[in-house]
């Protein structure tokens, strides 16, 4: 009896170490800038500056192992607006980054209301749910930021340079 218990036991212990060994996943970090840009005029509400990415993770990740990915997850976005236009970071009340693509619908992956600003940089908080590795699948896509403007500004254009860190397992 005892060595019936034992003998289960071990069985066990065997296959959940061949079971939690082969899932192991490598995982990596890079981080992307782009500038997100718009013509003006701006008007009070919600405001969008965009841009196409072309991100190939084969050239992104040069580590050994790398393949395919499993998943990606935004981790971190930073928009730094330094825009000789803008006076006043005050005007802009709240922003939200999507992204877009020609086969993936429109996916809200990072947003901040209120916004809040230290010297010309806020962060935005990502989302845990968002399924963003689909687009890195496409040729292109697009990231778009809706700002939302407290009040109308003619002026002839934005720019908004936006930092992106993507955690990447595979």
């Amino acid at each position: 009896m005892k060595f019936t218990t034992f003998y289960k036991a071990s069985l066990v212990f065997c296959l959940s170490l061949i079971l939690f060994s082969c899932g192991s996943k490598n995982s990596t970090t890079i981080t992307i800038s782009d500038t997100l840009s718009a013509d003006g005029p701006f008007f009070e509400g919600a405001n969008s500056v965009m841009s196409p990415l072309s991100l190939d993770l084969n050239e992104l990740i040069k580590k050994e192992g790398f393949e395919k990915a499993a998943s990606v997850q935004l981790t971190a976005v930073e928009l730094i607006i330094d825009d000789e236009n803008v006076t006043d970071l005050a005007l802009f009340s709240n922003a939200t980054l999507q992204f877009v693509g020609n086969i993936n619908p429109m996916t809200t992956v990072a947003i901040q209301n209120p916004l809040t600003f230290i010297e010309n940089t806020a962060t935005l908080v990502t989302s845990e749910e968002a399924e963003i590795k689909p687009f890195f699948d496409e040729k292109e896509f697009t990231a778009l930021l809706d700002l939302d403007f407290n009040n109308d500004e003619y002026w002839d254009g934005l720019s908004v340079k936006v930092n992106m860190s993507f955690n990447v397992e595979y």
